[in-house]
């Protein structure tokens, strides 16, 4: 009797070791597109606009769409989508790079920017800093204005941690808030949702976020089913998630699209010998006659200069037309507080002499954070931003130490 339990039980075991028997079916969270909200009309805060305008702008808009090479198929159409809604950029040299991390530096900028889009209310930026490390960021501006949103939360050590990448978990948060706030329902919106969606999430920190966002379609699971809460953020997936949550907004009548808040901006800045302040019919400089054979007046220059402040970057192309050397070595090309006609501080160097001197026509390139030098990059295109009418762009030579050539920023 006993060797017959026996064999029963084993028979049993092999049963269940061979044998698959159906698994528990896991939820699916919703499936959200972004048809609502894409592409935007080129008016975006019109109330005038009729659906035929709107449909027509709506055209332009995706016709104009930044053409990243390197956007891929699964976020390409978000990505064009939130760059035509001024929400995200690209880098100087025309990629987007999706599968690049983002940084909570770099989300507190597209945040900011998608509740000014979203709504119309621009976040006040106050004098003082919440944060103890982000006063030479040239995120801190974004920051300190949801300081009082409730959109960002502090660390641990009391420091806002600009650089840090941002996981799938902390986004939910981060998207939870200010769906919240665009909503005017803090804690309330998107509604709570009590089905586990994703295992991976259960117990975590991040689990009613990620679970709520599920269950509108906001957030979405990896091709294996899991979230994936602690893998960084990519480029790419914030945009799809942005709009989502635009869709979310439009379709509860909550998506007010105005025109985007500068995030970049492009500069093309004319140069010229005569363009400092006139000393009778001579170009000068505080007062006095700048005269030489080599930077005679009438040597021009044009300088394109794109400021990104999501991304931190400034890429720079100068044409140094008829500007002869040689080029002092430190400082070639000066991007200088003040007008034209005084002799400002230097806010960025964008190329040594040596860098000019062994160009052939055009000196190109991008300054990216702090870049070794004096140049402190992030800092100067947060001074840039905030008011581009201040600053004057010069290129120097030896025989014109204070510019050869110079041209005030301008923002048209």
């Amino acid at each position: 009797m006993i060797r017959s339990v026996t064999a029963v039980a084993t028979l049993l075991t092999m049963l269940v070791t061979t044998v698959s028997l159906p698994a528990v079916a896991q939820p699916v969270a919703q499936a959200r597109g972004i048809d609502r909200v894409c592409p935007p009309p080129a008016d975006l805060d019109d109330p005038a606009d009729t659906d035929e305008d709107d449909a027509a702008a709506a055209d332009d808009a995706a016709a104009d769409a930044p053409p990243f090479p390197d956007a891929g198929t699964t976020h390409a159409a978000a990505i064009a989508c939130a760059a035509a809604y001024g929400l995200v950029g690209g880098f100087p040299d025309g990629t987007f790079r999706p599968d690049e991390p983002l940084t909570r530096g770099q989300l507190a900028s597209v945040v900011r920017s998608f509740i000014e889009v979203a709504t119309p209310e621009t976040l006040p930026v106050p004098d003082t800093d919440p944060f103890p490390d982000i006063s030479t960021t040239v995120h801190r501006d974004a920051i300190a204005a949801l300081g009082d949103t409730g959109v960002v939360a502090v660390r641990a050590d009391g420091t806002y941690d600009v650089g840090a990448t941002v996981s799938r978990g902390q986004m939910a948060r981060f998207l939870t808030n200010t769906l919240g706030f665009a909503a005017k329902a803090p804690g309330a919106f998107p509604p709570a949702e009590g089905t586990a969606f994703f295992a991976d999430v259960i117990d975590t920190a991040f689990q009613a976020e990620t679970q709520s966002l599920a269950a509108v379609g906001v957030v979405q699971g990896t091709a294996d089913g899991r979230y994936r809460p602690g893998a960084d953020v990519t480029r790419g997936q914030l945009a799809s998630i942005l709009l989502r949550a635009a869709d979310l907004l439009a379709e509860e009548e909550l998506w007010q699209p105005q025109e985007p808040t500068r995030t970049a901006l492009d500069i093309t800045v004319h140069l010229r010998g005569e363009d400092v302040l006139d000393c009778e019919d001579q170009p000068c400089l505080d007062g006095q006659p700048l005269v030489d054979g080599k930077g005679q007046p009438g040597a021009e220059a044009t300088a394109t200069l794109v400021f990104d402040a999501v991304e931190g970057t400034l890429g720079y192309a100068v044409d140094l037309g008829n500007v002869q050397g040689p080029f002092d070595g430190a400082s070639g090309i000066r991007l200088q507080h003040g007008a034209t006609g005084i002799n400002g501080p230097a806010v960025l160097v964008l190329a040594t002499g040596a860098e000019v001197q062994a160009a052939t026509g055009v000196v190109s390139g991008v300054l990216e954070g702090t870049d070794g030098s004096d140049n402190d990059v992030a800092a100067g295109i947060t001074e840039v931003l905030a008011d581009p009418s201040g600053f004057y762009l010069t290129i120097r030579s030896n025989d014109f130490p204070n510019g050869a050539v110079r041209g005030q920023l301008a923002t048209e």
